[in-house]
């Protein structure tokens, strides 16, 4: 059929556990610098600058985090519901044999 792909229940499964470990490398790398504040950089509008990055950085990352998280385990759902119908095709296919 043009305009589609076809993947396997591993491969479903496999692309769930790469972006529930990259969900997770964003959460550590972000919880690295989520308390980075200015206060003494000179210049209150600076510093209020800084600040205003920083709070769009972490409402950022937050959504970006929960998105992929959110992705990866669809994909885990969706690869173990079809490896699932598929053992049930393949049994019900050996029983009538």
């Amino acid at each position: 059929m043009p305009g589609s792909f076809q993947v396997t229940p591993d491969e479903l499964i496999d692309s769930g556990q790469q972006l529930k470990a990259i969900a997770e490398d964003l959460r550590f790398a972000h919880d690295r610098v989520k308390d980075l504040r200015s206060k003494e950089l000179g210049s209150k509008r600076i510093d209020s600058a800084l600040n205003s990055f920083a709070d769009h950085w972490n409402f950022g990352m937050n959504t970006m985090v929960s998105k992929v998280d959110m992705t990866g385990e669809a994909l885990l759902s969706a690869g173990r519901q079809y490896a699932g119908v598929d053992a049930a095709v393949a049994a019900g296919a050996g029983a009538g044999s």
